[in-house]
């Protein structure tokens, strides 16, 4: 089976505009080729969102997916957010304070 779909549209999606997100059950493809696969269902899915004005695109992968990974990465996608996971076990998140640094509102 081979498919992509996402749940959209969804307004002010990652900004000020509509968009769609698909999720990691959302995409699949057959083994062999899945790199050229997922390259074409995308570029073939893109045209049909961005004709519906749905211009950012959001799509989830499995952390060990590399295949996955790095050809939406070869095709523009970054990776928005990463989830990490740590023991909360007597163990200290540790962060630096960055001087000079200042928010600016709008």
């Amino acid at each position: 089976m081979i498919f992509i779909t996402g749940y959209g549209p969804i307004n002010n999606f990652f900004g000020n505009v509509k968009g769609i997100f698909c999720p990691i059950h959302g995409h699949g493809t057959i083994k062999e080729n899945r790199a050229y696969i997922y390259s074409m269902l995308y570029q073939e899915v893109a045209k049909i969102w961005v004709e519906q004005e749905l211009f950012n695109h959001a799509i989830a992968i499995y952390a060990h997916d590399q295949i996955a990974i790095n050809t939406f990465f070869q095709n523009g996608f970054g990776m928005r957010c990463v989830d990490a996971i740590t023991s909360i076990n007597n163990d200290k998140i540790i962060y630096k304070s960055i001087p000079n640094i200042s928010r600016i509102k709008n």
